[in-house]
């Protein structure tokens, strides 16, 4: 889709900026964004700080695990598909995130988060990217993982949808941004085809 809007720019940069901005929504809403929602609900649970730690224990635990299925499925795949596969479980995740009534649910859902946001963070771009570039590989991948530091930024967005539509409803309009904007710069996250010179 970006292509078709900056038809001079050589697709490599349009896969760097995609995944960048994938990274960014997954940084803002899972990392640097999450503590204003957790707040929100220990205090509407009144769950204790230490019940609540453990999803995010289990987050980190789950992602590191799903780390090498997931590099096998962009082998398999290709990073496309697997860039947006982890987008759309995000988002899944996020939305029943919205409903959680019991700390099972909470950490059940946490777990589902880890693996959508496994699939769509950066793995799979720094995959992507590497086949675009060669000469200036390094200098492509950091711009891509800049983008999850410039997500701390989004962090008073986020804590204004909590603070105008209560932190449900905030994880309701941050699913639906990702499968509308996060799919959007998805696609575009791709391997170079064999036959594409690299700049």
């Amino acid at each position: 889709m970006l292509r078709r809007l900056f038809p001079g720019v050589y697709e490599g940069w349009i896969v760097v900026g995609s995944a960048a901005c994938v990274v960014l929504m997954i940084g803002a809403s899972f990392f640097y964004g999450f503590g204003t929602i957790f707040n929100e609900v220990i205090n509407e649970f009144g769950w204790s700080v230490a019940a609540t730690s453990l999803a995010f224990s289990l987050r980190s635990e789950v992602g590191g695990v799903a780390a090498p299925f997931i590099g096998a499925l962009i082998d398999r795949l290709g990073a496309q598909k697997v860039a947006i596969g982890g987008v759309i479980i995000s988002a899944i995740g996020v939305l029943l995130m919205s409903a959680i009534q019991t700390i099972w649910h909470f950490y059940a859902v946490m777990m589902v988060i880890a693996i959508g946001s496994s699939a769509a963070g950066g793995s799979v771009g720094l995959v992507a990217i590497a086949s675009w570039f060669e000469a200036r590989r390094a200098f492509a991948m950091s711009i891509m993982t800049l983008g999850g530091g410039v997500g701390g930024l989004l962090v008073v967005a986020i804590a204004a949808l909590v603070e105008h539509f209560g932190w449900r409803d905030a994880l309701r309009i941050l699913a639906a941004v990702m499968l509308t904007v996060g799919i959007a710069f998805a696609v575009n996250i791709r391997s170079r085809p064999e036959d594409h010179p690299q700049p």
